[in-house]
């Protein structure tokens, strides 16, 4: 206000502001009027500039409490960890159970190229509608169809509660990403090992061993098939299957103890189809 205030003295010393009549001093008055709104109009100090606040849970979910967010962990990992027990075991058997007109090999072929079409379409738009937790239980029930919208809630799933952590301990979000993360794989990772020791325990239980020569004493004018799958009987294959698809049903019911995230800004389905089309446009 120091400009307002010399400016005025200027003026009233020019004019002699006590000897004017009274039509002038308003005209005067009408001046420093003028005066006060430049200046302050030119100082943009004086003009406070509004920041919106950024709220870290930007989807407006409720932070989940710390022993919530342990538990979300540790019934995720299990439940992929026994579902793909189960998945890995049967799968590295399909070669052998169902070796005949290659059907075994056939149906991995198009369990791949069914997750590669459900990846470019479905992913988005399940979890806009399901929800991550349930759009994980479908999944785990129809593996084959829905296992990009799987692997999509999981990775999120992992994300969110890893930043409810992060709020809750005070520490960096891209820290406990990776442990929550590290965690989850390290886990999962021992899904092959078990699910090979099951096909192993139940596969051997045959009193009928055979002989087989191999290294030096190896004929190959021996009639012995080496190259044919050897046989498994129907109620090994039974039992086999049994505990697989038993060890599915667990891993539903333990997902089904997840706790519901759900983002609160869906896309609508035509913008989800849209956006799977222009991946499959850019590959060409």
């Amino acid at each position: 206000m120091t400009d307002i205030e010399n400016a005025a003295e200027i003026i009233l010393r020019k004019l002699s502001f006590t000897s004017l009549t009274s039509g002038n001093r308003s005209r005067t008055t009408s001046i420093i009027d003028n005066l006060a709104v430049d200046v302050y109009s030119s100082i943009p100090s004086i003009v406070p500039i509004v920041v919106p606040e950024t709220n870290d849970d930007d989807e407006g979910i409720p932070l989940f409490p710390i022993r919530q967010v342990y538990k979300n962990l540790i019934i995720i990992s299990l439940g992929f960890l026994i579902m793909y027990t189960a998945f890995n075991g049967i799968l590295s058997l399909q070669s052998s159970l169902n070796a005949k007109g290659n059907v075994g090999v056939k149906s991995l072929i198009v369990i791949n190229i069914v997750i590669l079409f459900s990846a470019i379409f479905l992913t988005g738009i399940s979890i806009d509608i399901f929800g991550l937790k349930w759009t994980i239980i479908i999944g785990a029930a129809c593996l084959g169809f829905a296992s990009a919208p799987l692997w999509t809630c999981q990775a999120t799933y992992l994300s969110c509660i890893a930043r409810y952590h992060a709020h809750h301990k005070q520490k960096q979000v891209e820290d406990i990403v990776s442990l929550f993360f590290g965690i989850f794989f390290a886990i999962f990772g021992t899904s092959t090992i078990w699910g090979n020791l099951i096909s192993y325990f139940i596969l051997n239980q045959s009193n009928n061993p055979e002989k087989f020569d191999c290294g030096i004493y190896f004929n190959p004018l021996s009639k012995n098939e080496t190259d044919k799958a050897p046989y498994v009987s129907d109620l090994t294959r039974y039992v086999l299957c049994g505990v697989f698809v038993g060890m599915g049903i667990v891993s539903m019911i333990l997902l089904l103890l997840l706790n519901q995230i759900r983002p609160t800004k869906p896309q609508p389905v035509g913008q989800s189809l849209k956006r799977g089309l222009e991946v499959i446009q850019s590959l060409f």
